[in-house]
């Protein structure tokens, strides 16, 4: 996996859980400890945080930090769904769970 997958990996899932909670750009800057530019330019995969940033962001949106890294549509991709469940049981919050199931059945929905 390259750097840019992983930015744009992370960039999603900040953006998806953001809005997922009901947050504007705003709003969960200044829960993340943020501006809204570098929010913005996280969103937008242009910058890449800090570990002290990860671990704000992922305060903000009550999550473990590792789960901003997980690619939803890889998990889509894998062709034994068994795989994918297993990946969401390392997940320690439940609203996150169903937030990640609920987006995985809706890909596959769109796949069909």
């Amino acid at each position: 996996m390259s750097d840019t997958d992983l930015k744009t990996i992370f960039a999603s899932n900040v953006q998806r859980l953001r809005k997922r909670k009901g947050y504007t750009q705003e709003v969960f800057s200044e829960k993340a400890s943020l501006s809204v530019s570098g929010l913005c330019e996280i969103e937008t995969g242009v910058n890449f945080p800090r570990h002290e940033t990860i671990t704000n962001i992922a305060k903000a949106l009550e999550v473990e930090p590792c789960e901003l890294f997980v690619d939803i549509k890889k998990c889509v991709k894998m062709k034994n769904h068994k795989e994918a469940l297993k990946l969401l049981e390392k997940f320690k919050n439940n609203e996150i769970k169903t937030a990640i199931a609920h987006d995985f059945l809706k890909l596959l929905d769109m796949l069909e």
